[in-house]
């Protein structure tokens, strides 16, 4: 393999984890404040659990279509529009200001998270076997420890700053 092109492939391996992070630590940002915007939106345990498919709908439409996506666009390309769409859906949720808002946040959220892990997995097995060195389960630890950041900082930000902050902050970081 040329130099550049191992060179290139390098990089794309250490920027990878990043992107993972950011995906876990956007995902899970609205994770601590569930009760918070349960309550502000006076939804019932059951009502709730309907909004949740939302996030589930997202995610399969995500996944059906990452494929084809990639096929078209390339996957570098499906994870840009990934990087908008799921802090979107995240800074969606925290200003919501009905039930209908706050699915279509979790629409978003589930349609970003599997428009960027898909591609993300697939950009990994190219690398892995242009370097010659497995590294792909490392970028579920860094999804992982972005899911961990998420509920560190909502838990101690929560008495001071509204989720709609809270979330804000965290979508503007993951975009």
């Amino acid at each position: 393999m040329p130099t550049s092109e191992r060179a290139l492939a390098l990089r794309a391996r250490w920027a990878l984890p990043w992107i993972f992070f950011l995906m876990g630590l956007t995902s899970m940002a609205w994770v601590p404040r569930i009760p918070e915007i349960k309550s502000s939106l006076d939804l019932s345990d059951g009502e709730f659990g309907v909004v949740l498919v939302s996030s589930s709908v997202g995610a399969i439409i995500g996944a059906q279509l990452a494929g084809r996506l990639i096929q078209r666009f390339g996957s570098r390309n499906l994870m840009r529009f990934a990087q908008t769409t799921l802090p979107l859906g995240v800074l969606l949720m925290g200003l919501a200001p009905n039930v209908y808002v706050l699915a279509l946040g979790l629409l978003f959220m589930g349609l970003g998270s599997a428009a960027m892990d898909i591609p993300g997995n697939a950009q990994a097995v190219v690398i892995e076997r242009l370097i010659g060195k497995k590294f792909l389960a490392s970028l579920h630890g860094a999804w992982s420890i972005g899911t961990f950041a998420a509920a560190l900082i909502g838990g101690a930000v929560a008495t001071f700053v509204s989720p709609a902050i809270n979330l804000g902050v965290l979508a503007a970081i993951g975009m």
